[in-house]
């Protein structure tokens, strides 16, 4: 059905859903109500801090960090093949944001940050008896400034080394001594301020402690952590739950969950994902942290400041390392105009990045992205297609109703809107503008979102898909025709062109993919030619040397097999396994990665699919396209510029992991963001590193190449894809012998003809 009709049958029933249906009222602040104000202080890298004072590189390795107050302690044992072994002290004060070092030496052992007292940090230090196999731990103090550890007592905690090893941690207890927790015993000792044992606890179930805090009224002892995988607060005297039956918090990680009493005396936990506040027994969340734009990674500490506010150190997803200072008060948040986008495409990532950036820099506007689903909530491969077709669904009945989101966001022009039906039929507005010359950006990535001439879509992302060959049959070729690849392959002697194609996309990827070939579907003019004699002849090419397409999978064993059948010349060539979105893909040498640069044993000839002019380097692009009725153009234009800008860019391809997903670095579509990634890469290879699918390296002839494919590609806008579904259905008859080449191409020639008529 068409958009335009699908969009008029749910039109009667929009106008009824949203008469009467006005603008929410801001939030004018509820007197009964807490608001969490953020203010985040970015923690510079430790390792670069401290690499450049080395002078030579080391093999860093942190030992323990410890947020006390409002200053970050790390301790690192770094080494070295030609020198000794190195420990460092790391202070950050976060009111200076740089990080200070003190090289220390000392006799033993150097284990865990334990407390600060008296402007000293306390530290435990470990002596190994080797004769008895023991372990002695015992407390010393290091003040800033000096080269050596102070012991605090003579003798300490002993422990058998296999009983402590890797099992055992210690904390600070808040009444001046402290506690060794032990896991696999399930036990906590206490210990005095001279860490000498004084009792013993054992925990019953499966416990793992995340640390210790002390009820500020009654002083008790308590300890959080999880029991039997369920969260909470006990107390450590008799193992009683603080929080009551009933008053769940989620699954959390132990690693990544903290508990303090504020200053108002109530108390407050955390993790990744959110913060709670129990006071007079009850249990309130105040705070999701992804709400607030912060998608949390990790939560190494949770520390009271003398104004009564929390400071939280963390790990977000692409800023890396973030002091969050968060005030809690009865005052409302500032209010921002709010702008919407629609994707279908739940998990986009580097998107929610980027736009979580926007909003926490942004005094105006406010951008929400509306999806299907919690992609970071629930299992990301699970089937969501109900869900993916009731959200679309809901977006386009808005849209007839002259409402809807202002922007919709379409991954590589597939999503929950046609853009070229919304442009023709008023729904979309054009940007005419926005993307200056000055902001260098991809010209093919900026093609994608043109429409009839005009620039609806502005690109976020890219990404390329070509086809390459073996260099026995392209030869030192930079771009062929489809009968000079067909002459190509008929002369070499191959059984398959495209190992990773069976018969139908094999057609449509080498013989209809280009727009500009009139000889088999002339577009401007509306006429098919696929009854005709070239075509016949490309058809029966494609019989003859068309794959099976299922024999191939796109990880490692596939790409041993399709490498095998290229070295024996059995297949030319190949199509990228997925798209290209990251130069990893074509270069990568890790010995199991199904890259081009194994598959061809090192010599891929990248020069796309056939073309009547120029080369089949198609350009993709994750479009952002914005409604004719959105009232936000000029916040709009300050989003758009800011994900086309050098940071967000940048960003954009960097190699990260976030949640349950791996998820691959895409293009930028600026020049010069994309002529970094390229110089990334060569400096790797000139360090000698081998490259893979998240770190390419390059050698000078690779940065060539990859520079010729950014100049020579052409914007994916592959028309033959609005009869796609007709060539599958027409050609897999004839491909498995069941229909005649003449009746084949008479019965695709009508069916194609029909829908240009009906064009």
């Amino acid at each position: 059905m068409k958009y335009e009709a699908r969009l008029c049958l749910l039109c009667c029933i929009a106008a009824f859903l949203f008469a009467g249906c006005g603008k929410k009222e801001p939030d004018a602040g509820d007197p009964n109500q807490l608001y969490c104000h953020f203010h985040e202080t970015a923690i510079p890298d430790p390792d670069e801090a401290l690499a450049s004072v080395l002078g030579q590189e080391y093999n860093i390795v942190e030992i323990d960090r410890k947020l006390l107050g409002d200053t970050l302690y790390r301790i690192v044992f770094c080494s070295a093949q030609e020198e000794s072994f190195k420990y460092f002290v790391q202070v950050l004060n976060l009111s200076d944001r740089e990080w200070t070092m003190q090289e220390i030496s000392f006799f033993g052992g150097l284990g865990a940050i334990i407390d600060e007292k008296e402007g000293a940090l306390i530290v435990l230090k470990d002596d190994h008896d080797r004769e008895q196999d023991r372990y002695t731990y015992t407390l010393a103090r290091w003040k800033p400034g000096e080269d050596g550890l102070e012991q605090v007592q003579d003798s300490g905690f002993e422990s058998a080394a296999e009983e402590f090893e890797i099992a055992g941690e210690f904390f600070a207890a808040p009444d001046g001594g402290y506690c060794y927790y032990n896991s696999y015993t399930g036990s906590v000792v206490l210990c005095d301020g001279s860490l000498r044992p004084t009792e013993r606890k054992e925990l019953e179930g499966n416990v793992r402690i995340s640390g210790l805090i002390q009820e500020p009224e009654s002083g008790e002892l308590l300890w959080y952590g999880l029991t039997d995988q369920e969260p909470g607060v006990w107390k450590l005297e008799d193992g009683t739950s603080v929080i009551e039956a009933g008053q769940s918090l989620g699954t959390v990680s132990a690693a990544d969950f903290r508990a303090v009493y504020g200053a108002d005396g109530a108390l407050y936990l955390a993790d990744t994902q959110a913060l709670w506040r129990m006071a007079d027994g009850k249990l309130t969340q105040i705070c999701r942290f992804l709400d607030r734009d912060y998608p949390l990674t990790a939560l190494y500490e949770m520390e009271v400041q003398e104004d009564g506010s929390l400071l939280l150190e963390v790990e977000e997803s692409t800023e890396g390392e973030l002091a969050l200072r968060i005030e809690i008060n009865h005052e409302p948040l500032p209010e921002k105009r709010e702008i919407t986008m629609a994707s279908q495409w739940a998990g986009q990532y580097s998107l929610d990045s980027a736009i979580a950036r926007f909003n926490r820099t942004q005094e105006t506007y406010h951008v929400t992205v509306e999806y299907p689903y919690d992609a970071y909530a629930v299992d990301p491969y699970s089937d969501h297609s109900q869900e993916i077709e009731t959200f679309r669904d809901r977006i386009q009945m808005e849209i007839s109703a002259g409402r809807g989101p202002d922007l919709y966001f379409c991954k590589m022009n597939d999503g929950i809107i046609d853009p070229e039906e919304m442009a023709r039929g008023g729904y979309l507005q054009d940007l005419e503008g926005i993307v200056k010359e000055e902001d260098g950006c991809w010209s093919a990535a900026l093609e994608v979102g043109k429409i009839d001439g005009v620039q609806y879509g502005i690109p976020f992302s890219c990404s390329l898909t070509l086809a390459a060959y073996s260099r026995s049959i392209a030869k030192e070729r930079s771009s062929w025709t489809l009968p000079e690849l067909m002459d190509e392959v008929r002369k070499s002697g191959v059984e398959v062109l495209d190992g990773y194609l069976s018969g139908p996309p094999l057609v449509l990827y080498y013989g209809l993919y280009d727009n500009d070939n009139r000889e088999f579907i002339d577009w401007e003019k509306g006429e098919s030619h696929l009854d005709e004699e070239p075509f016949k002849e490309f058809l029966a090419f494609a019989k003859e040397y068309s794959g099976d397409g299922d024999s191939y999978n796109p990880g490692p064993s596939g790409a041993e097999s399709l490498k095998k059948d290229i070295a024996e010349g059995r297949t030319a060539g190949c199509r990228t396994m997925t798209v290209i979105s990251n130069w990893g893909v074509i270069w990568g040498e890790d010995d199991d990665s199904p890259s081009l640069e194994n598959i061809f044993s090192g010599d891929p000839v990248c020069i796309g699919y056939p073309r009547s002019q120029g080369n089949g380097i198609y350009v993709h692009a994750d479009m952002i396209y914005m409604n004719a009725n959105s009232e936000n153009r000029e916040g709009v234009e300050e989003l758009l510029r800011y994900l086309l800008s050098e940071e967000t860019q940048r960003r954009i391809c960097q190699e990260y992991l976030i949640g349950n997903s791996g998820v691959m670095p895409a293009f930028p579509v600026r020049f010069s963001t994309l002529e970094e990634t390229i110089e990334t890469a060569l400096e790797r290879k000139k360090k000698g590193e081998k490259g893979s699918l998240f770190r390419p390296a390059m050698t000078e002839e690779q940065a060539q190449t990859a520079r010729f494919l950014i100049e020579n590609a052409r914007p994916g806008n592959f028309k033959a894809e609005q009869v796609e579904s007709i060539i599958y259905e027409e050609l897999e008859p004839y491909f498995q012998g069941q229909r005649s080449l003449e009746e084949t191409v008479e019965i695709l020639d009508n069916r194609v003809q029909l829908y240009l008529d009906e064009r």
